[in-house]
């Protein structure tokens, strides 16, 4: 199935963004001003190009994170795919490398500002030099690869499309598990009272199994919109029995899991989770608080 869907990427940018491998013979720097005037009346709000330097891709990082000929790096905005070792990472840095590695690119920005992240990477949209119809940032979103992460600006809504229709095929990330509805998720506890920090186990979110099957979640991930994540380890739930995760200390036992995180996991202001078999899966998501996350919804 992963074979199959890094071929329907591939299909998706042939029909737009790789047509750009062809390059004419002039490789000069692109000029904003023509290359507007040939592709006619087409709506960027608030961005700007990056041509002076930094246009060719030398490596890929991760499936949303790239460095540049000139050695500054590039993260991708808007979305954010798998970390290291998780499921679904290894398809989204080998799209990039399919797409961009030694490429020409554009980079545009939402601002006339150098926009950068807490790691001094450059936050950017990432066009194909001869294709500025659709950014890789889009189409990994199209394929699965990559949901929408933190995105408020022009592009949000649009992207927010793309993420609803790649879940409704159930392409990549959003594939759905055997298990998928089987452990859903019953109560939620994201704002304790008083600090969230000195009451770590007053964040906690409870499960419960549906079917009427007992299923093994060794192996199953959990994961918040940033990307934190608490892997089960063994642990395996009855037909029809619930359980609770804690975000702090303490020991497991048959229905109490304790993640062992040292600061909160949580957003108070809207999150998203979802929970993934042991081969990556989609079993249960659902999100609160924010307008722009999918998913089911907690009361």
């Amino acid at each position: 199935m992963r074979i199959q869907l890094i071929l329907i990427m591939m299909i998706l940018i042939v029909g737009g963004c790789l047509e750009g491998n062809n390059r004419p013979e002039n490789e000069g720097e692109v000029n904003r001003e023509e290359t507007a005037e040939n592709e006619g009346e087409r709506e960027r709000t608030n961005e700007t190009e990056e041509t002076e330097s930094g246009t060719i891709v030398s490596r890929i990082i991760d499936g949303d994170t790239i460095e540049m000929d000139d050695g500054s790096i590039v993260r991708l905005l808007c979305v954010n795919t798998a970390e290291s070792g998780k499921p679904w990472y290894q398809e989204g840095k080998d799209f990039l490398e399919n797409a961009l590695l030694n490429e020409t690119v554009i980079l545009m920005n939402e601002t006339e500002e150098d926009d950068t992240d807490s790691f001094g990477r450059m936050l950017r949209w990432v066009y194909l030099r001869n294709d500025t119809e659709i950014s890789i940032n889009q189409v990994l979103v199209s394929g699965g690869l990559a949901f929408v992460d933190y995105c408020e600006n022009s592009k949000k809504e649009e992207l927010l499309d793309r993420e609803n229709q790649a879940r409704e095929i159930g392409v990549g990330l959003w594939e759905k598990s055997i298990y998928y509805n089987q452990i859903n998720i019953t109560s939620l506890a994201y704002n304790p009272d008083g600090s969230d920090r000195d009451n770590m186990n007053g964040e906690n979110m409870t499960f419960h199994n549906e079917g009427n099957e007992t299923i093994n979640l060794t192996g199953w991930i959990i994961q918040d919109r940033a990307g934190h994540s608490y892997e089960f380890l063994e642990y395996i739930v009855e037909p029809e029995v619930g359980f609770t995760i804690y975000c702090g200390n303490g020991e497991d036992n048959q229905t109490e899991v304790y993640w062992g995180s040292n600061s909160p996991i949580w957003n108070n202001d809207g999150d998203r989770m979802t929970l993934r078999d042991i081969d990556g899966y989609l079993v249960n998501e659902f999100k609160y608080g924010t307008e722009y996350e999918s998913g089911a919804e907690i009361g």
